[in-house]
């Protein structure tokens, strides 16, 4: 039997959403900042204690410490997301490009949810 799903406003939806982009920023920045000797679990669980732990209750953290451990190392991950292409400059370059417009996009969010004092709804 599927399970109802708890309907919550649009206005928090989008809190979450934001709240999970900048998750993902601060990850793929402070990822492709990295070598490959640091540790992938240890930065992920860096930016996750950063942004989204705040909204999220101890069982949901717990969980998170543990899961976290289940992340390849970083080469492996580039390689994942690297695909065919052998150049790693290439993939450095659409990552940034990618967290230079996450952070841009976050930073707006943030901005319209300020002045309207949005922050309170979630």
């Amino acid at each position: 039997m599927a399970q109802k799903r708890l309907k919550l406003p649009q206005k928090a939806e989008n809190l979450y959403i934001s709240s999970a982009l900048e998750f993902i920023v601060e990850f793929m920045y402070a990822a492709v900042a990295a070598s490959n000797e640091d540790s992938i679990p240890k930065i992920c669980k860096e930016c996750y204690d950063g942004t989204l732990a705040k909204h999220h209750p101890w069982i949901i953290r717990t969980a998170v410490k543990v899961a976290v451990y289940t992340l390849p190392s970083r080469d492996k991950m580039l390689e994942y997301i690297r695909g065919d292409h052998p150049d790693e400059s290439l993939i450095r370059g659409h990552i940034d490009d990618v967290v230079s417009h996450g952070k841009l996009v976050h930073a707006r969010i943030n901005t319209i949810y300020t002045v309207h004092e949005l922050h309170k709804i979630a």
